[in-house]
């Protein structure tokens, strides 16, 4: 998507145009669809720039199963929604003040403040009784009544015994979901089964295996089956990547380092700040003077490229963010700078470009640091 004017249009790769901007906001392509809005009316548009469905709706919304709702105004004045399909065609209008997307044959829909959820010919298949509802995965779904999360089948039944307190939904990430009861974290599986005993004061999500686990001011890491495989003794410590995570002594000076998956210091704690590995490369914060610079260091502890930026970013996609004197740039995996520092605002590099501003006007580069088309405001 491009910006000219206060108006949006799309581009390919190459930079060629395929939509003239001519909208007042447009959305990413999703199946083969960008939603494009003007004049507050709502339409589709196929990679070709071509209309599928005309400005006409209140809003759309992008595609889940197949299928995109669409809101518009009732000659009563009233907001209701219907579902389009790929071609535009409008294959369900259920009549519902509220309703949200398909998934697994399912939407969830609201009457009189509660959730239930209806199927693809508009009929109601569990009742409205729940204080919210998400979406159906893998034949189950969450739910929440009275303050608590719970899982639930498509018949309605509960998965498992126990709900958790949250304010938002659990997430499972391979298989796992991070809960808490009676003020106590853990992990549960899919089963609703707690897999990481409720007990510990705070956790993070899975990464190689490993969760970090916190007990009263100390971090430390469990694996899968909720077994302590590195002691609860860090102050502070970042996720495990690739191979390592960070970690945080007080004493005697407060520096980070390394530990790898045994526990044992694999890089001796030696920067004012580190964060994780990222395509074999971390971003450190150097001690010295008032102003910690930043660099990157390799799995040996060893500084890559230069030392001394006034800020930075991680490595993504094979690039990192750099910064001096409030101008920013790129380097690679070398050290090299590919864009000396010269933007005012730096995006990640994403599908081989990055997005770049100069004062008001936006544009991409590539990989090389070369400028792709003209810059656009």
């Amino acid at each position: 998507m491009v910006e000219l004017g206060k108006q949006w249009g799309f581009i390919d790769r190459s930079g060629h145009v395929v939509a003239t901007p001519q909208w007042d906001n447009a959305f990413p392509f999703s199946s083969a669809r960008a939603i494009v809005v003007h004049d507050n009316k709502w339409g589709l548009i196929d990679p070709a720039g071509q209309f599928v469905v005309t400005m006409r709706w209140n809003k759309i919304f992008p595609f889940h199963d197949g299928l995109a709702r669409a809101a518009y105004r009732t000659l009563a004045n009233e907001d209701k929604f219907c579902f389009l399909d790929l071609s535009g065609k409008v294959v369900l209008a259920p009549q519902l003040d509220q309703v949200g997307d398909f998934s697994e044959g399912l939407a969830t829909f609201t009457s009189a403040g509660k959730f239930g959820y209806l199927d693809k010919t508009g009929q109601t298949v569990l009742a409205p009784q729940w204080d919210a509802a998400l979406l159906f995965s893998n034949g189950q779904a969450q739910v929440k009544h009275d303050g608590r999360w719970g899982f639930i089948d498509k018949t309605g039944q509960a998965i498992g015994e126990q709900t958790w307190e949250s304010d938002e939904p659990p997430e499972f990430i391979d298989g796992l979901a991070k809960v808490k009861l009676n003020g106590q974290w853990g992990f549960i599986d899919k089963s609703a089964h707690a897999v990481v005993e409720l007990k510990w004061n705070d956790v993070d999500l899975f990464s190689e295996n490993l969760a970090r686990v916190k007990r009263g001011d100390r971090f430390g890491f469990v694996d899968k089956l909720g077994q302590v495989v590195i002691q609860v003794q860090w102050f502070d410590a970042e996720s495990f990547s690739e191979g390592l995570a960070a970690v945080y002594l007080p004493s005697p000076l407060g520096r980070w380092g390394y530990i790898d998956h045994s526990g044992q210091l694999a890089i001796p704690p030696q920067w004012f700040r580190a964060n994780s590995f990222h395509g074999g490369l971390a971003l450190v914060q150097f001690v010295g003077g008032d102003n910690h610079k930043y660099g990157f260091i390799d799995k040996t502890g060893q500084p890559v490229g230069a030392s001394d930026w006034d800020d930075a970013a991680d490595f993504s996609n094979g690039f990192a963010r750099v910064a001096r004197n409030g101008k920013w740039g790129f380097i690679d995996a070398t050290g090299k700078v590919i864009s000396a520092p010269q933007w005012d605002k730096a995006l990640d590099f994403s599908n081989g470009f990055a997005r770049v501003r100069q004062g008001d006007k936006w544009g991409f580069i590539d990989q090389a640091g070369r400028v792709l088309g003209a810059s656009t405001p």
